[in-house]
């Protein structure tokens, strides 16, 4: 098969408007002169297309024309419009990708893979890659949230148990307190009231280290 010469950017960017024109027609040596491609190399990239050119003859007597073809005219300037919006976005986006993945587009076709089953892979293949990308997205939002709530869940029970550690030193002092009075002896409170306060700062002090432990595992990230 005759393969036609490779095209410029400035070149593939003309195909619509040369598709246009060979279709309606146009004489080939003027396309040759206007697009600078010789006429192999058109006929391939039109026959590529699937381009037909329009066949002139003799000019027929004008009537008007029937419902039946006032719609079917209108069928197929709307097909025309489809397919040259759709040459458009195909010569836009397959040749950055042509040129991009020659190599694999290459071996795929040496499989025996046509064109369109090559679009179709490589199309589906960005489907799911965008797919796994709102997933993970998904993913990192309900992550965020369930942080959020883990955190608010955090402050709660370290107030809590900060709360029942005081709670039960001041219980441990109150029954040592019992104890020497039940035993007979005098009741050093002055003592025992400096030992409750040095058990309250130990508990702040050592709730304060866990706070501030947890703080640097937020924000230092996971390797």
């Amino acid at each position: 098969m005759v393969r036609g010469q490779a095209l410029s950017k400035e070149q593939e960017e003309k195909l619509p408007e040369l598709a246009k024109r060979f279709e309606q027609g146009e004489d080939i040596e003027t396309l040759e002169r206007d697009f600078g491609l010789p006429r192999s190399t058109i006929y391939y990239y039109m026959k590529q297309m699937g381009v037909k050119r329009a066949k002139r003859g003799v000019a027929k007597v004008s009537r008007a024309p029937s419902a039946e073809q006032v719609v079917r005219k209108k069928e197929g300037e709307e097909l025309a419009s489809e397919a040259e919006k759709i040459t458009t976005i195909a010569m836009g986006i397959g040749g950055p990708i042509a040129r991009r993945y020659m190599p694999l587009i290459d071996r795929l076709m040496s499989e025996g893979k046509p064109p369109d089953a090559i679009a179709e892979e490589i199309m589906g293949w960005f489907e799911r890659k965008n797919s796994v990308l709102l997933e993970i997205e998904q993913k990192q939002t309900k992550i965020t949230q369930l942080e959020e709530e883990l955190s608010i869940a955090y402050a709660l029970a370290h107030s809590n148990l900060k709360y029942l550690l005081k709670l039960r030193s001041l219980e441990k002092f109150a029954i040592q307190a019992l104890r020497l009075r039940v035993a007979g002896f005098k009741v050093p409170i002055h003592t025992l009231v400096r030992a409750y306060q040095n058990d309250l700062e130990t508990i702040e002090r050592d709730m304060g280290e866990v706070v501030e432990v947890k703080t640097v595992e937020a924000v230092v990230p996971l390797e």
